[in-house]
């Protein structure tokens, strides 16, 4: 009995020294997501708004001409849970797509926004 609490109890150890590291992958580790953790809205972000919305106009492509931007935050995570910018764009009829760039410069649109700015 001795034997076995002293084996579970350097166990038990081991396993909050191995939890007590933190996270395996830190910024600018081999993971390769840099940008995995909430934004922190004291610092910069790492991508400028000009370059986002430079990469949002490319996946909204001819639609510019129907739609505008209405909003663009990087306050709260994409949809996908990561860090980065959302734009909202709207057309005169009150229809939205919204597109989002990770920090790390993915481009994603939901379905429906999709469908709204390459519909015409």
């Amino acid at each position: 009995m001795k034997y076995l609490t002293l084996t579970m109890l350097i166990i038990l150890v081991a396993i909050c020294m191995v939890i007590a590291q933190g996270r395996t992958n830190p910024p600018g580790g081999n993971s390769w997501r840099q940008h995995e953790s909430p934004y922190d809205a004291k610092m910069p972000p790492p991508l400028r708004i000009i370059e986002a919305y430079e990469l949002a106009l490319a996946r909204v492509g001819n639609a510019t001409n129907r739609y505008y931007c209405v909003t663009a935050s990087c306050l709260e995570p994409t949809k996908r849970g990561l860090p980065g910018w959302t734009f909202c764009f709207s057309n005169t009829n009150g229809e939205r797509a919204c597109v989002e760039i990770s920090f790390d410069k993915e481009v994603d649109a939901d379905a429906q926004s999709g469908k709204l700015l390459h519909n015409k």
